[in-house]
């Protein structure tokens, strides 16, 4: 009997009395356990037994294995963009700070920036602020913050955090543009280190007290102390912070951390890219091109290298750039920085 040809053309009574219509035959892309009958439950009872013969015939056909039983099965069911990257997202280091930080909403509610510490930062959320709240960073300091000694930049990262960051969902992720922003990972360090470490301002001191006091005990603690890396008023030098950030030991921050691990570049579908080194041509084309409106850049200001008061020319070396590659190579690699950038910061 040819079942390959006959077996949807036969009644229910046939199939059933004929368990061979069930046994699997190699090559066959319907895979049937061997003795499985479908019948409606009220049916069962009249299926006749097989004849010897057949089964003893039906006995020797192979049973499927496991892959095969696999292979016909339905796919698990696909998560939707937005919940695959919530997904691999959640899956990740430091992936609480970076639902906590949230992303900043703007005019359209479509596009959302996803800042990175030490990568027009601050500068981003001001033109933000400018742009829906006009005036409102004009206002006196002193009058709204809870710190005396409280600046504009304090002011702007107050209201940021306040007004406009918002909670990171599965539809910003799938649905949405994610504008963010990358950075040469050399010169990020250098940043940090002129406003972090070699330079404070009022409100962060305590901050900056912090930071100077990990690096200094880190070095104790890994029988690394050398008391020429730290100046006589206390300021670790340039070195030794980079082989602090870099220390698999050492305390992260997100001034420090791997952009990566902040702005989820390499997960999210919708991804627009502002580079600092294009800062404001990228930053103008995205106000023009995705909200709509021209963005002045003459507030942008990088004042960490006005507030260096002195500290040591930063430089690197093969060894230290070395070190930094190793740390931030996922950075490198998908942000397309060269691995000898370091010779020309």
């Amino acid at each position: 009997m040819n079942t390959s040809s006959n077996s949807s053309s036969q009644s229910a009574p046939e199939a059933a009395g004929n368990p061979q219509l069930h046994a699997h035959e190699p090559g066959s892309s319907e895979i049937v356990l061997p003795g499985y009958i479908e019948q409606a439950p009220d049916q069962i009872a009249a299926v006749p037994e097989p004849a010897p013969a057949l089964a003893a015939s039906f006995v020797a056909q192979p049973v499927p294995t496991i892959g095969e039983i696999i292979r016909v099965m339905p796919e698990r069911r696909r998560l939707s963009q937005g919940a695959e990257a919530m997904r691999l997202i959640s899956s990740q280091p430091f992936a609480d700070d970076l639902f906590s930080a949230g992303v900043l909403r703007t005019p359209r509610p479509n596009v959302f920036f996803k800042h990175v510490e030490k990568i027009g930062c601050t500068s981003l959320k001001k033109a933000l602020i400018d742009l829906m709240y006009p005036g409102v960073l004009e206002l006196p300091v002193e009058r709204y913050h809870h710190d005396a000694r409280a600046s504009e930049f304090d002011w702007t990262h107050n209201v940021s955090f306040d007004v406009l960051r918002t909670d990171i969902t599965e539809h910003i992720l799938g649905d949405c543009l994610w504008v963010t922003f990358c950075r040469n990972p050399y010169e990020r360090l250098k940043s940090c280190y002129r406003d972090k470490v070699a330079a404070s301002r009022a409100s962060e001191r305590e901050y900056t007290n912090f930071i100077r006091r990990e690096i200094l005990f880190h070095q104790m603690r890994s029988g690394n102390y050398r008391r020429e890396d730290f100046s006589n008023n206390g300021v670790a030098s340039f070195s030794a912070f980079v082989r602090f950030v870099c220390s698999p030991t050492a305390p992260s921050d997100t001034h420090w951390r791997p952009q990566l691990a902040m702005n989820a570049a390499d997960i999210v579908p919708n991804l627009k890219l502002v580079r600092l080194e294009s800062f404001t041509d990228d930053l103008t084309r995205v106000f023009a091109d995705d909200l709509g409106v021209q963005w002045s850049s003459e507030s942008k200001q990088n004042t960490s290298k006005d507030r260096l008061h002195g500290a040591e020319s930063l430089q690197y070396d093969e060894a230290l750039a070395q070190l930094v590659y190793e740390t931030y190579k996922r950075d490198f690699e998908f942000f397309n920085y060269e691995r000898d950038s370091w010779r020309d910061a």
